[in-house]
């Protein structure tokens, strides 16, 4: 597994800044709001450039040209999140990081070796597709752990409907015309009556090559669709429900 990134503050509120000003921002005045030394913001700024942003410096500061197209957990709207370039699978990454005591948070994949599926089938994920994995811990007993399948792969079906696109949900994968789009698994851990975290993954087709048999996103539409655009659509749809809840909405991400 590569460098996993995780969310940042600092490195959101220089873009975020950067980006809204659409001008050169001086090093002392980001310095000044972050509450860091010009020399801090400098190593963020260079941290960013590594990343694939595309920051502009002069005398007068720092400007924004241009920002990459992956997910990366400060692009995520606040939510607690971790980024890794390439994993064997996000649903590993995330029991580690709940074994250790994470409670809310999503792992994203910018591809992964050996994505699985349910019923230990492996699934296809090379670079250009959306693969993540949620840590939950809602008060639910194990044996109503498939609630959270159901509900996550419900909110992820309206995401692609926002798209134009009205896929068939079949056990929690999703397809169009009869070829596979995504799906939506759950792995838990606890006993009967008590759950002690839950990993539920999605993996879409956004813009990656597939197998046969299966269709991408980008197939459907006929053009290129922003990686981060859709999973911060994926991160609102399931922000705010009550994972708590047997019954009705879980929200997944607070």
């Amino acid at each position: 597994m590569g460098t996993m990134l995780r969310s940042d503050g600092k490195k959101a509120a220089i873009i975020e800044t950067l980006a809204s000003s659409g001008r050169w921002v001086s090093g002392r005045k980001l310095g000044d709001m972050l509450n860091m030394s010009r020399v801090a913001v400098w190593k963020h700024i260079n941290d960013l450039r590594r990343l694939g942003y595309v920051i502009e410096s002069s005398r007068a500061g720092y400007r924004l040209i241009k920002r990459p197209d992956k997910p990366y957990p400060w692009e995520l709207g606040g939510v607690r999140a971790y980024y890794v370039e390439s994993t064997g699978s996000t649903m590993d990454v995330a029991k580690a990081l709940a074994e250790r005591g994470e409670e809310q948070a999503v792992v994203i994949a910018g591809r992964q070796e050996k994505g699985r599926g349910r019923m230990g089938r492996s699934w296809l994920s090379p670079e250009g597709g959306f693969y993540t994995s949620l840590i939950l811990r809602p008060r639910m007993r194990v044996q109503d752990s498939g609630l959270l399948a159901r509900h996550v792969a419900s909110r992820v079906a309206g995401v692609l409907g926002s798209y134009g696109v009205k896929p068939d949900l079949l056990g929690n994968n999703f397809y169009f015309r009869g070829r596979k789009l995504g799906g939506v698994l759950v792995e838990v851990e606890g006993e009967l009556d008590v759950l002690r975290f839950a990993i539920v993954g999605i993996g879409v087709n956004v813009n990656n090559p597939v197998p046969e048999g299966a269709v991408s996103l980008r197939e459907i539409l006929g053009r290129r669709v922003s990686l981060l655009d859709f999973a911060r659509r994926v991160v609102e749809a399931l922000r705010g429900m009550d994972v708590d809840k047997a019954e009705g909405d879980l929200a997944l991400l607070r």
